[in-house]
């Protein structure tokens, strides 16, 4: 949203000498134009915004509403190396209307010193010497905006409003005394006498303008069918509606934030959905739906039914997490838990001293199923009763056991293969 500008001026280059400062005056070229960031008004507000170019205005179309309309407008230099801006100077005069002002104005910070701005209300001057500059000389160099201004229509323009940028008698540049001061106007030079506006050509014009026709969801003055036709990517799901628009209303999810609706996001394959619940799986994994124990970004009951990870107790939770949680144990260490009988790499019985300590320690194994051999063994020949031999049998939970078999046979040479 720009109004451009080839400015030809003057600028004062000083160079230090002893105490004093040396004018020297060169001529250069830098391109100004003039951006309307924000509005606000009654209706549609500003209702459309022509881009500019070199020796163009930018052109600013607002709604008929009755109401007081408001407009953010920067002001940008183009400023190559080889023509540094040590310091500026604007003007900004609507000779013919009095129902423009300047609220208030905002210089950029890139220089040293702010000038004393005079703000005002129409016809005339609204804005005189928004100015700064930089005391040891420090170029400012590339695109910068100098200063943002705030106008403030008090109704609807009846017609074209002009304003100018840079007025009175002063040449492009002058000095008197004090470091440099460029004196910014419009595409023609100034060399008439003061209060006159030499240039012809305005640098800002304000007028009614009609809304554009169709919807217009996000507000930029710019009919959504519009931006669409430009970028078909601003409408994945070929809805005719802007994803934006839907994200922020909530028509779309968009679960990751990644400002692009879920269902883009899985039909092109960005996130995955492993489970079909039409929710990429990172989101069911942030948000708890899914757990993910192993943290493989992938939910574990995926990986248990895609075979990436196993569940050889079919309690929904990777074999892995079990025993890194210690909710099941894996005394030989083969990665699978111990209470899982006829499982490749298991505890295998491999020789008769094996077998008979899985026999009296009820430890499960290939074969093998569980049963009660300690109480048995404790009532038949010991002659303990059996609800005593129960209750022992108790106190030796099954990982208990299962450590103390693997201890037991690797001291009597059968320890697992």
């Amino acid at each position: 949203m720009t109004g451009r500008f080839n400015h030809r001026f003057r600028i004062i280059v000083y160079a230090i000498t002893g105490l004093g400062l040396c004018p020297a005056v060169v001529s250069a070229d830098i391109d100004t134009w003039y951006e309307l960031i924000d509005s606000t008004g009654p209706g549609a507000g500003v209702v459309n915004v022509q881009q500019g170019q070199a020796g163009a205005p930018l052109i600013i179309e607002t709604d008929g509403e009755p109401g007081e309309y408001d407009l953010t407008i920067r002001f940008v230099a183009d400023i190559d190396s080889s023509e540094s801006l040590v310091s500026y100077a604007v003007d900004l005069v609507a000779p013919n209307e009095e129902t423009i002002s300047a609220l208030s104005l905002s210089p950029s910070g890139s220089f040293d010193v702010e000038g004393f701005a005079t703000l005002g209300t129409g016809p005339g001057t609204i804005v005189e010497n928004a100015s700064e500059f930089n005391i040891l000389g420090t170029p400012v160099e590339g695109v910068v905006g100098l200063f943002e201004v705030v106008l403030q229509l008090s109704e609807p323009p009846a017609g074209d409003i002009e304003i100018f940028s840079g007025i009175g008698a002063l040449e492009w540049a002058t000095s008197s005394g004090s470091p440099v001061n460029v004196i910014f106007a419009d595409a023609d030079p100034l060399e008439g006498t003061a209060g006159e506006i030499v240039s012809s050509t305005p640098s800002i014009i304000i007028r009614q303008g009609e809304a554009p026709q169709g919807d217009d969801c996000d507000g930029d003055n710019t009919p959504d069918a519009d931006q669409i036709a430009a970028d078909p990517s601003l409408d994945c799901n070929g809805n005719d509606t802007l994803d934006s628009c839907e994200i922020a209303d909530g028509t779309a999810p968009d679960c990751n934030q990644n400002s692009v609706p879920d269902e883009c996001d899985l039909s092109s394959g960005t996130s995955p959905d492993c489970d079909g619940n039409s929710v990429p799986d990172e989101c069911d994994i942030a948000d708890g739906t899914a757990a993910d124990c192993n943290s493989n970004s992938v939910p574990d009951a995926c990986d248990i039914t895609g075979g990436t990870s196993q569940d050889c107790n079919s309690n929904s939770i990777p074999d892995e997490c079990d025993i890194a949680a210690g909710t099941s144990m894996d005394a030989d260490g083969d990665g699978v838990p111990d209470e899982c009988p006829d499982t490749p790499g298991g505890n295998p019985i491999e020789n008769p001293v094996r077998t008979l300590l899985a026999i009296a320690l009820d430890v499960p194994s290939d074969g093998w199923p569980m049963m009660s051999s300690i109480p048995l063994a404790l009532f038949g020949v010991l002659g303990i009763p059996m609800s005593v031999s129960l209750f022992f049998v108790e106190l030796l939970n099954l990982p208990v056991r299962v450590i103390l078999f693997e201890l037991l046979a690797a001291l009597f040479g059968a320890g697992s293969a």
